[in-house]
């Protein structure tokens, strides 16, 4: 708990991952089928909210914790960046999933 309760204290991690799980169950089977997606990425002040639906929207942590003013638009660079790392590590965890309910 250092991490939460410590001040000044620093995450050992470049990227934080959000991830966003639904779990469903069917009636084949009784196994749940999950839908997962990341949802958001955050390096440092920074964090990228992930939306089904629309474009990707940055938030400056430090000037705006309620997350209420995109500011993709004055950090372009910033946001691909972090669009970039949230592809690639999706990518990656995808690639090693398995099944729900199997080991």
């Amino acid at each position: 708990m250092p991490l939460l309760t410590a001040p000044g204290a620093r995450s050992p991690h470049e990227y934080l991952y959000y991830y966003e799980v639904v779990l469903q169950y069917t009636p084949q089977g009784g196994r749940p089928v999950n839908h997962q997606r990341l949802a958001a990425i955050r390096n440092r002040q920074w964090k990228l909210a992930l939306p089904e639906r629309s474009q990707p929207q940055l938030f400056d942590l430090l000037g705006d914790v309620s997350e209420s003013r995109d500011c993709a638009a004055q950090h372009p660079a910033v946001a691909l960046s972090l669009q970039s790392e949230a592809e690639r590590f999706d990518k990656a965890l995808r690639g090693q999933l398995r099944p729900l309910g199997t080991l």
